[in-house]
């Protein structure tokens, strides 16, 4: 693996990974200087809501001066957003919320740039490998996000607060810096135009909406988390700033093992049994996590457990869907250049996936402070099991299921009887090949 691929790996990460490094320690120390839940989750939420609106801005830019100069105008951005975090702890009342507030809109555009030069960047210096590449960029990308707070809340514990933005500031310097040298000279092409696919065309698609609501639910998820989960665990479990970190990072553990099993389904297995499994487990995650107040307090050992198992649904809810959207799309509009379709796809998963960071972390403040803790978890969990009740009717996921359990039953009962007539092993094997093929028909 080369240096570019290298690089823009290690970007992608600590780019994901900076969204939620402050989810540790921030929250207690703003509500200390006045502010609720509420406007945490607000504060958080800005940072994906500012890159959903610069995502497509980013786009045009690029094509006017060049993917390089976007990628160097993103790292500064990124830098001087986390600069202005490291100081604004000394700060008090509304000059407080200002500073964050303005920091947090900083490092929102300048991630967005970054992000969008990653993925412009592979694929156009790989275009044989784009899939694998992007794959492999978006598995990081989602263990950054998970690893975020950990790294955050690791790096507060041992340094304080101040360090953590000055780490992150002096790194993204550095590798965009760096990156920037070693990027080819790239001239920005001002013809070419995604225009010859309408948005209107896409949304027609309900198989595509659906997809897309998936996704929204898999980025909410994490997000969901960011704005109460640490106070949740200090004020309920008595837990310090370390065990929070670790407790953060769970969910990184439940997605790395998701991942791990991801590789190991078959290619011809329709990716919408995959998220609507991850529907499943993080709906049932959130209402574990809270669980609701009248099954009494909160256990260490069941909120373990159900944020690792958060981690491993967002990740089957999300990673699985732009192939599934490629191919939905490429199936319902065979005409249009593959490329062009990738491109316009890939630009709408990115944006409903800053759609879903932002609506995350509103969603959990405002719940929580409405609810409290464990019903405002829970009731997030009843939302997403509703939507895969209906994910799973629309798209007959239970019809599915249930021909597969009877198909699979019947072929197992005609292997039997036919076994005992095969005299040999050659044979027997060509009975349980036919099956399986039976299945797949």
């Amino acid at each position: 693996m080369d240096h570019i691929c290298l690089c823009l790996y290690a970007l992608y990460f600590w780019g994901c990974s900076v969204y939620a490094v402050l989810a540790p320690f921030y929250p207690a120390k703003a509500e200390a200087k006045g502010m609720s839940k509420q406007s945490i989750g607000y504060l958080f939420s800005l940072y994906a809501l500012v890159a959903f609106m610069f995502s497509p801005v980013s786009g045009k830019v690029m094509n006017k001066i060049g993917r390089r100069n976007v990628l160097m105008i993103g790292g500064v951005l990124e830098s001087i957003g986390m600069f202005i975090f490291a100081f604004v702890i000394d700060l008090e009342g509304n000059a407080f919320i200002v500073f964050s507030v303005i920091a947090r809109i900083l490092m929102g555009a300048g991630g967005s740039a970054l992000l969008v030069t990653c993925f412009a960047v592979i694929s156009n210096q790989y275009p044989n490998d784009m899939e694998e590449k992007i794959g492999l960029m978006e598995t990081l990308g989602g263990v950054g996000l998970m690893s975020g707070p950990a790294l955050g809340g690791l790096l507060y514990e041992f340094t304080g607060y101040k360090f953590v933005f000055i780490f992150y500031t002096v790194l993204f310097l550095a590798l965009t810096t760096y990156t920037f040298k070693i990027l080819p000279e790239d001239r920005p092409d001002k013809e070419k135009s995604e225009s010859s696919i309408k948005y209107t065309e896409i949304f027609s698609i309900g198989k595509i909406v659906l997809t897309l609501i998936v996704v929204i639910f898999g980025m909410a998820g994490p997000g969901f988390l960011e704005p109460v989960l640490e106070t949740n665990l200090e004020n309920s479990l008595g837990l310090s700033t370390l065990w929070v970190g670790i407790f953060f990072a769970l969910p990184t553990l439940g997605y790395t093992v998701a991942m791990k099993l991801l590789t190991m389904i078959p290619k011809e297995v329709d990716r919408r049994h995959v998220l609507f499994a991850g529907l499943f487990i993080e709906g049932l995650s959130f209402i574990l996590l809270g669980p609701f107040s009248f099954f009494g307090s909160p256990n260490i050992i069941l909120k373990a457990i159900s944020l690792t198992t958060l981690g491993f649904g967002s990740a089957w809810a999300y990673i699985p869907s732009l192939p599934l959207l490629i191919e939905t799309a490429s199936e319902r509009m065979p005409g249009i250049d593959k490329e062009i379709l990738s491109n316009t796809l890939s630009t709408l998963m990115g944006t409903t996936h800053y759609l879903g960071e932002t609506l995350g972390p509103i969603v959990g403040g405002v719940s929580v402070h409405h609810f409290g803790d464990q019903d405002g978890y829970a009731l997030f969990g009843v939302l997403i099991l509703t939507y895969f009740l209906i994910y799973g009717i629309i798209n007959k996921q239970f019809q599915a299921l249930i021909n597969r359990d009877c198909l699979v039953h019947e072929d197992q009962r005609n292997i039997i009887a036919m076994d005992s007539q095969t005299p040999s092993n050659s044979n027997k094997y060509d009975v349980i090949e036919f099956a399986e093929s039976a299945q797949h028909n």
